[in-house]
């Protein structure tokens, strides 16, 4: 499952070896106590709080695919508990993307990322080539969120009709 800490590794890992490549030379020959002529990349923290926050850094760094992940790094945060996830009937509390409240409008995505990260899940399943673009646009954003918050936790399997998820 990815999770905020696994991008944060993945792209930490790809910033070390950017910065090397830069510099010519490789990851392994860098001492991080005394760098390569007197400079040494950022640690994982600075990193985190500087370059992993700068989308023109991020976009510049990573291929297409990752920066979408990237793109939705803040949602993966996100742990379902009962009084985020919404009513005992599964039907998410927060209205996207025109609620006033800046928890919720912290989790808008664009269906089209919402797309492409459901059909990397593990515990997602679109056995009958259902398009999600399509299906999802029967949804208000709520449910789709919701949708996703699921196939995070549990497996889902997508039909035309519904998402079944156990």
């Amino acid at each position: 499952m990815v999770t905020y800490e696994y991008l944060l590794r993945k792209f930490y890992g790809r910033y070390k070896w950017q910065w090397c490549k830069d510099r010519g030379c490789k990851p392994e020959d860098v001492n991080e106590e005394v760098g390569i002529n007197g400079e040494c990349f950022v640690c994982m923290e600075e990193f985190e709080d500087n370059e992993f926050q700068d989308e023109e850094y991020m976009k510049s760094l990573l291929c297409e695919e990752e920066y979408s992940w990237w793109r939705i790094k803040d949602s993966l945060e996100l742990k379902e508990t009962e009084e985020d996830s919404g009513d005992d009937n599964g039907i998410y509390l927060c209205t996207f993307p025109d609620s006033d409240d800046d928890y919720c409008k912290g989790f808008v995505v664009e269906k089209e990322w919402l797309v492409d990260v459901l059909e990397r899940m593990d515990g997602f399943h679109n056995r009958e080539g259902v398009d999600l673009k399509r299906f999802l646009d029967n949804y208000v954003w709520d449910e789709t969120w919701f949708i996703y918050l699921k196939a995070k936790k549990e497996e889902c399997v997508i039909t035309e009709e519904e998402v079944h998820c156990k």
